[in-house]
């Protein structure tokens, strides 16, 4: 049961039912890495937290529960392969890396510019993230 009204996010683990299933943790992590290194962080269990560094402003606020809401049924859904193929590098523009965490587990994704084929779905969870702090990333484009 939840308290939050969220699936079972501070009140029990939600492990993946298979290799490449994405689910709930306790934090999302991301790095955006332009001109700058512009850094989000969103914590899934209460107190759901926010926590930004954009450009050389911080932002920390409670995050909206039911945006979280909306971005761990996402998570719940998505299915990943675990390193697509033909992923591109580039010198100018930026690197994306976001980091679900969960006390010891882990797991980290990073692409350059937009999300290789497969991974579409990390590039929306980015751009959520980037939008709940309500502050633009230039490096970003939003």
């Amino acid at each position: 049961g939840t308290r939050t009204g969220l699936p079972c996010v501070g009140y029990c683990h939600i492990f993946p039912r298979s290799p490449t299933a994405m689910v709930p943790m306790e934090c999302i992590h991301l790095t955006v890495r332009g001109l700058l290194e512009d850094t989000v962080e969103l914590r899934l269990r209460p107190p759901l937290r926010l926590k930004a560094m954009v450009g050389y402003q911080e932002v920390t606020r409670e995050a909206d529960p039911v945006a979280v809401g909306k971005l761990v049924k996402m998570l719940e859904a998505m299915r990943l392969p675990p390193a697509p193929p033909g992923s591109l590098m580039g010198l100018d523009g930026q690197t994306y890396t976001l980091r679900f965490t969960d006390g010891r587990a882990a797991s980290e994704y990073s692409w350059w510019a937009k999300p290789p084929k497969g991974w579409e779905p990390l590039g929306k969870i980015a751009k959520i993230l980037i939008t709940l702090t309500g502050q633009r990333i230039p490096s970003a484009g939003y």
